[in-house]
């Protein structure tokens, strides 16, 4: 049988059978789906591998941390087992594997979410019993990057120009016992915050945001490609919520789906790429296809021929998540270069006309991240100057620690203190 796994500080494909190390099946379970081409089963390191201080790698069979000592065995046992020396990104990658298996969200999770979705759709028709709603999840919540802290995302999607106005939703859900949290009327795309007590919920509600359901398929089809997309974007995610740098809507710095397009980009233009572009692969256009600034929407999802695309590539989950800091702390010209996930590479900011504090709006700031859908937009917009100097500080400080303390996720997820 053929598997997926972290051995000699590269991802590489091999015999289970002939594997000398322990490890389990872990199910990249989608709870959204029974489709096969997004319930796909990964196996990866077992979190049962433990690292202990002095970076060898120890086996627990119980609840209780145990490794290899010479107080422990015998001096032949000892000879005979000794420990395992890693290296740094070696040990970085299973520090990662660990945490990662603590923050992927649960079933129980996914089914509240649901239940508050069902709840939402039950108030609308008790409401406005002659017209037609339809209440879609999206974001987080089953593109398979969520956790059990994050905040729902959801859609709702009408014909009915009633729900033009915000705070008529706002007024119907505090009827049927929702807390409204902050209205923001005037954003690009208007949304709705609200608190469920009863299923203890946050929940930013839009109405017709149609674009965000494909951008959720779109994310999810890119991490079922390769088994580190996963991983390392839930350690950005968690990395960027800690620093407080994951809050565009009102921390003038940059929304999790941002953090996602970057990680998504930083890995199409690994040599060789993990990730494909799948707007440039040719396919039958979706049937929720649109065309935005001439461009199509639609995009390969054609699972058969994408898993596995990134196999030639046998750099470690540890090696990925330092690569990605060093790339945007010391690489990256921020006031040269624009993010393009739909082209899987940089483009300049003269060829989108996004000037660095130029008169256009969406290239003044100091980062350009282009929309994958519309990209007329600049996902970077939401951080301003001084913004834009505190990630590069960031980013730094992630290559630093990470170095300085040959991959302690602890010191470098430290949470920010003002």
């Amino acid at each position: 049988m053929e598997t997926y796994s972290i051995v000699n500080n590269s991802y590489y494909w091999f015999k289970e059978e002939d594997l000398n190390v322990a490890v389990k099946k872990v199910e990249f379970d989608d709870c959204n789906s029974s489709s096969s081409s997004s319930s796909s089963t990964f196996e990866s390191c077992s979190s049962d591998l433990l690292l202990t201080d002095d970076s060898t790698i120890a086996y627990s069979s119980s609840s209780s941390d145990c490794c290899i000592t010479k107080e422990d065995h015998t001096e032949e046992e000892y000879l005979l087992y000794p420990p395992i020396n890693i290296s740094f990104d070696g040990s970085l990658s299973y520090r990662m594997l660990k945490l990662y298996h603590k923050l992927i969200s649960s079933r129980q999770s996914f089914r509240k979410r649901q239940m508050l979705t069902t709840k939402i759709l039950n108030i609308l028709k008790e409401e406005w019993p002659n017209y037609e709603f339809n209440v879609h999840l999206f974001g987080s919540s089953v593109n398979n990057l969520g956790t059990d802290q994050s905040d729902v995302d959801i859609c709702i999607s009408t014909t009915w120009n009633g729900l033009k106005s915000m705070r008529t939703l706002a007024t119907v859900l505090k009827k049927h016992g929702l807390y409204i949290l902050r209205i923001i009327s005037k954003a690009k795309v208007p949304i709705v915050k609200i608190w469920d007590p009863v299923l203890e919920l946050a929940c930013d509600l839009n109405v017709n945001n149609t674009l965000a359901l494909q951008n959720t398929k779109m994310i999810k089809t890119y991490v079922a490609i390769d088994p580190r997309v996963r991983p390392l974007i839930l350690l950005i995610k968690h990395w960027a919520k800690q620093r407080k740098l994951n809050d565009a809507a009102s921390g003038g710095t940059l929304s999790t789906y941002t953090w996602t397009c970057m990680a998504i980009h930083f890995l199409q233009t690994r040599s060789p790429p993990i990730l494909p572009k799948l707007h440039e692969i040719p396919h039958r256009l979706s049937k929720d296809n649109i065309q935005l600034n001439g461009l199509n929407t639609s995009f390969c999802q054609d699972m058969p021929r994408l898993v596995g695309f990134g196999k030639a590539n046998t750099e470690s989950l540890g090696s990925l998540f330092y690569n990605f800091f060093r790339k945007f702390a010391y690489e990256f010209d921020y006031k040269t270069q624009v993010i393009s996930v739909r082209h899987g590479c940089l483009l300049t900011r003269d060829e989108k006309e996004w000037q660095y504090q130029g008169s256009n709006t969406e290239g003044k700031h100091g980062l350009c991240v282009e929309e994958p859908l519309d990209t007329s937009r600049n996902l970077g917009n939401s951080a301003n100057e001084a913004s834009v100097r505190g990630l590069r500080m960031e980013f730094e400080r992630a290559v630093h620690v990470l170095l300085e303390t040959r991959g302690n996720l602890i010191s470098l997820c430290n949470p920010y203190s003002y």
